[in-house]
C-alpha cells in the first residue's frame, strides 16, 4: 500500500529509492497534491510487474506478426526477338489510362538505348530491356495503366492492355512480397506471363516476347 507523506517533508527525486531490487521504494509526484507519495514494493509485487511486461510484449509481437500487409506491384520487361541491335537505339513508350481503349494519352517517353548496355543484356537473338528510367521518369510496364512501345526504326507498335494482377497480401513481419501478373493482351492476343530469372539485369522478371 502507498502513504501519504506530510507536505513539510524532503524527499528525493521521482525515480529513486533504496538502491535494492528485491525490496525498493519508488517516490511518485502526486498532481493533485504538492508533495510525493512514497510507494513500497516487495518481491512479489516486483514479479508481477514483470509477468505483465512479458505478458504484454507477448500480445504486441503475435499481433505484428499476424497483421496482413499488401504486396507491391510488379511490371512486365519487354524482351525483343528478331530485332538488329541498331533498331533498338530509339524506344518510345506510351502510357494511357487504363481500360480506355488506347483514347486518353496520359504521357510518351523516349529512351535511348547505349548498345554496349544492349549486348550485355543479350540471349542469342533476344534482346532484353529494362524500362525503367525513361527520360529521368520512371516508366515501369505496371498494371495501372495501359501502354504501348513503339519502335521507330521499322515503325512497329506493341500495345499492352488489360494486365491482370490481384491485389495479394502477406503477414510476413518486416518482408518484401509481390502481386503475381497472370495474364494480360498485347495486340489484341492473351497472353500469360513468364516469370524468368535475368542475372544481367539482377532478378526475376515478368517477360513479354515482342517479335520483329
Amino acid at each position: 500500500m502507498c502513504k501519504n507523506t506530510n507536505k513539510h517533508q524532503h524527499f528525493a527525486k521521482p525515480g529513486c529509492g533504496s538502491g535494492r531490487i528485491n525490496n525498493f521504494q519508488l517516490y511518485i509526484f502526486n498532481q493533485q497534491y504538492p508533495f510525493y507519495t512514497r510507494c513500497k514494493f516487495d518481491d512479489n509485487n516486483y514479479s508481477m510487474l514483470k509477468l505483465i511486461s512479458i505478458l504484454f510484449a507477448g500480445i504486441f509481437f503475435a499481433t505484428s506478426c499476424n497483421r496482413s500487409v499488401p504486396c507491391s506491384n510488379q511490371y512486365i520487361t519487354p524482351a525483343f526477338i528478331g530485332f538488329k541491335l541498331s533498331d533498338l537505339d530509339s524506344i518510345t513508350v506510351r502510357r494511357f489510362k487504363k481500360d480506355g481503349a488506347f483514347l486518353q494519352l496520359i504521357d510518351t517517353a523516349t529512351i535511348s538505348l547505349d548498345t554496349n548496355f544492349l549486348k550485355s543484356t543479350s540471349a542469342n537473338d533476344t534482346n532484353f530491356v529494362k524500362l525503367n528510367i525513361i527520360s529521368g521518369q520512371e516508366k515501369y510496364i505496371f498494371p495501372d495503366h495501359d501502354w504501348q512501345i513503339y519502335i521507330p526504326a521499322n515503325n512497329t507498335t506493341f500495345s499492352i492492355s488489360n494486365i491482370i494482377s490481384p491485389q495479394t497480401g502477406s503477414s510476413c513481419f518486416k518482408c518484401s512480397c509481390w502481386n503475381p501478373i497472370n495474364s494480360f493482351v498485347q495486340n489484341s492476343q492473351t497472353l500469360i506471363p513468364e516469370l524468368r530469372k535475368i542475372p544481367s539485369l539482377g532478378g526475376d522478371f515478368y517477360i513479354t516476347y515482342l517479335r520483329r
